[in-house]
């Protein structure tokens, strides 16, 4: 009886063991959260010192958790950080952006016209 209940019981515990997805670190979704925030301030910054303040800032931090002492490039291995990483990096990219650097520098240079 004994014999059959640690059968029983280790067979549940393995199959429960490899049907458990290994969730997703909090520090993956902190740095998801952190790089959507990168890109919702890039999109809302209004002067060229507030889009620079923010890219200097993501810069920053990219460097840091890209640093291979911080498990580097950790974030591609989850697909929603993964995603959010290659739309920011798309954003700042974009023509749209692009042209935003553009005419707040032209603001900048000719504040009359």
């Amino acid at each position: 009886m004994i014999k059959n209940l640690t059968t029983l019981l280790l067979i549940l515990l393995v199959l429960g063991g490899c049907s458990q997805e290994e969730g997703t670190p909090e520090s993956i979704i902190e740095m998801t959260n952190k790089l959507v925030q990168f890109k919702s301030e890039l999109t809302e910054c209004d002067s060229l010192e507030s889009c620079e303040k923010v890219s200097t800032d993501m810069t920053s931090y990219m460097i840091e958790v890209n640093h291979p002492e911080n498990d580097g490039q950790l974030c591609n291995q989850y697909a929603e950080c993964y995603e959010a990483y290659v739309d920011l990096t798309q954003y700042g990219l974009s023509e749209e952006y692009i042209n935003k650097l553009s005419t707040l520098m032209d603001k900048r240079l000719f504040p009359d016209d």
